[in-house]
């Protein structure tokens, strides 16, 4: 009996400063996946400093930076195929059914999109500095991220219905979660059962950018959709946003209640200090921790309030 042919698709994957080595690696776990289909990869490089050739990779290199949301619409609109899937150049497929497993679950009509599993593998994450592991503790398991692009599959004609992403109000980041709230309102969004290794490389100054990033996505997000937003996430923003414009409050009136707030800022900043401790306990470096944490919190609650209320981009 004939096998039955898998569909044909189109992988896009973003690039800005991963290695040649690293993207052909990603091509060549491509080629291993045991998938009958047509598969047509295409990178696109967004950083006009560092043109992009490489032997047997299909790359396009962007004459300007044009930020993440823009370069996968870019890369979606040229798709042929009737399947799209983004995978991010610091992404790796766990498996050679990968392709196979994102795809499955779009078969089912109600269905327009899908996503891997993320893994941040431990032996990668243990290379990173010390403070920078401390940051990502929490990355280092297996996690469930829903559509964040990293190794997700769509259909191109209810995508296109949306416009793809919303490029007029988020650049690098953000473009996710909201396609992600529009998306919800009419179709179903599976997580399969694929998963890619998450292989970033990071150091405290990286991370630190990133959780700045983090922050100006989410005053993003809340701005156009904080209603629609998961009741967890609103509840852990604006007790954040209370907690510190209280704190800015009470220092100039009262010291006394200025200093329990701090102390209050302090502890739920630090929800993850049991967890950050049991994985890098054994090094004195771990008292600085908790302060590497508050500030975290501050950076988080300030850059979250600017983007919210002046629509600054990442």
């Amino acid at each position: 009996m004939k096998e039955k042919k898998d569909p044909d698709v189109t992988i896009i994957t973003p690039v800005f400063d991963s290695d040649d080595s690293f993207l052909k690696k990603i091509a060549n776990k491509i080629k291993m996946q045991d998938y009958n289909g047509k598969v047509y990869h295409i990178f696109i490089n967004d950083n006009p400093k560092r043109k992009r050739k490489i032997f047997g990779l299909n790359i396009i290199n962007n004459k300007k930076n044009l930020g993440l949301a823009p370069t996968l619409k870019k890369g979606f609109k040229l798709a042929k195929t009737r399947i799209i899937i983004s995978l991010m150049d610091d992404c790796l497929p766990s498996s050679n059914d990968w392709l196979k497993k994102i795809v499955e679950p779009l078969k089912d009509r109600e269905v327009a999109a899908t996503s891997s599993k993320v893994e941040l593998p431990k032996k990668f994450w243990e290379k990173f500095d010390y403070f920078a592991k401390a940051l990502t503790e929490k990355e280092q398991r297996v996690i469930i991220p829903g559509l964040d692009e990293k190794g997700c599959a769509y259909k191109k004609d209810i995508l296109k219905k949306y416009g793809y992403f919303d490029t007029k109000n988020f650049k690098n980041g953000g473009e996710d979660t909201d396609l992600t709230i529009k998306l919800s309102e009419k179709w179903k969004i599976v997580n399969s059962d694929a998963k890619v290794y998450h292989l970033h490389k990071t150091n405290i100054r990286k991370r630190i950018k990133k959780e700045i990033q983090y922050a100006i996505i989410g005053g993003l997000v809340s701005r156009k959709h904080f209603f629609k937003l998961p009741w967890n996430f609103k509840i852990h923003v604006s007790v954040r946003i209370i907690l510190f414009l209280s704190l800015l409050f009470f220092l100039f009136y009262d010291l006394k209640y200025s200093l329990i707030n701090l102390f209050i800022i302090f502890l739920i900043s630090n929800f993850r200090f049991i967890s950050q401790f049991k994985k890098l306990g054994k090094d004195i470096r771990i008292i600085l921790v908790p302060f590497l944490n508050l500030y975290i919190y501050f950076l988080y609650v300030f850059f979250f309030l600017e983007a919210l209320i002046f629509k600054i981009k990442v």
